[in-house]
């Protein structure tokens, strides 16, 4: 395999790693949902647009929630 130089884009890194601890210090602002969580959500989430029968932890896990979530950001019903 070969890759064409022509497609690399300048600014790319090798890594990524987001730290919230500056907007938990200055906007006292804490994660409602962990990222194993976010993860189920959204695989639920597009295996239903796709029309594959999802898992539905990520369902389940926001009808069980205290959050409201509304149709427009997935349907739990």
């Amino acid at each position: 395999m070969e890759i064409d130089p022509r497609y690399f884009r300048p600014a790319e890194v090798d890594h990524l790693q987001g730290d919230s601890s500056k907007a938990k210090r200055e906007l006292d602002w804490e994660a409602k949902v962990s990222l194993e969580n976010l993860a189920k959500i959204m695989v639920d989430s597009d295996m239903k647009l796709l029309g594959i029968d999802a898992p539905g932890e990520g369902i389940e896990y926001l009808k069980n929630s205290p959050y409201n979530w509304t149709q427009n950001q997935i349907t739990v019903g």
